[in-house]
């Protein structure tokens, strides 16, 4: 873990409060404090900071994702992560989580061809990249791994997408292994087709269609819940109260940012 904190790398376009953070903790006491996790909290991290002096000495990393941003403060090597999920029974023994927001996990397609309304069932063909079998645009799946969140949240929420998702990985789908990567490639691929979180989609500019989902007409009665994901800001249990209070700080900054457009409600 602090081989992935010390090589974050460049990050050319990023504002000035984006840095790479020191090898371990003990190199950071009495300097600034570290925030790092979840690309799909990073934005919304960064707007945070914009302007608030109560957040003043706090610093963004790179993405490490949720699961490094966890296993980064379990180490003591992070003072404050970026999670894009719920904490785990056994990682909450140790960790306190501040919730931010929630964001829908949905379908969004890079076409300019209008699309209608589609059931769960059709869905899953456009994810298999069948979609011409009703009359849709051929649109190409782009996928994240299985162990991402957002795939994660829609295979738990509707296990017939998250299947088909894992079919297209098997046909030869390409994979982006980072939120970075899956905005990059559709930005670059036309007509193409992936799951990823509103919020995310929102902060990216991406010129893309969320797909509506409606019903199936042999089960109209029902309940559609899309599926979602929450946004938290998490700390050790153990930590100062100084540090607990930058990072309540942060969670407020997050949660107003984040409740000022229509890509995230209410934890």
């Amino acid at each position: 873990m602090l081989g992935v904190l010390a090589s974050c790398g460049d990050e050319p376009d990023a504002p000035p409060n984006f840095v790479c953070p020191p090898a371990s903790a003990s190199d950071r006491a009495g300097a600034i404090q570290v925030a790092a996790g979840s690309g799909t909290a990073l934005p919304l991290a960064r707007a945070a900071l914009v302007g608030r002096a109560e957040l003043a000495g706090l610093r963004l990393a790179a993405s490490i994702g949720s699961d490094g941003a966890v296993a980064a403060l379990r180490a003591g090597d992070l003072e404050i992560g970026l999670l894009g999920r719920d904490l785990r029974s056994d990682e909450a023994l140790v960790l306190r989580s501040l919730p931010v927001a929630r964001t829908e996990v949905v379908l969004a397609a890079t076409t300019t061809a209008p699309l209608p309304p589609l059931t769960a069932s059709q869905a899953a063909d456009v994810l298999r990249g069948e979609g011409g079998r009703h009359g849709l645009p051929q649109l190409h799946p782009i996928a994240r791994e299985a162990s991402d969140t957002a795939v994660a949240a829609l295979s738990a929420a509707m296990p017939d997408l998250g299947a088909a998702l894992s079919q297209a990985v098997a046909r030869g789908a390409p994979v982006a292994w980072s939120d970075d990567e899956l905005i990059e490639a559709l930005a670059a691929q036309r007509d193409a087709v992936a799951v990823i979180d509103r919020g995310l989609l929102h902060h990216s500019g991406l010129a893309a269609q969320v797909l509506t989902l409606e019903r199936e007409p042999s089960a109209p009665d029902r309940p559609l819940v899309p599926p979602s994901r929450l946004l938290a800001v998490a700390i050790r249990r153990d930590a100062p109260p100084a540090l607990l209070r930058k990072a309540q700080a942060l969670a407020e900054a997050m949660r107003q940012v984040a409740l000022e457009g229509g890509a995230y409600v209410a934890p």
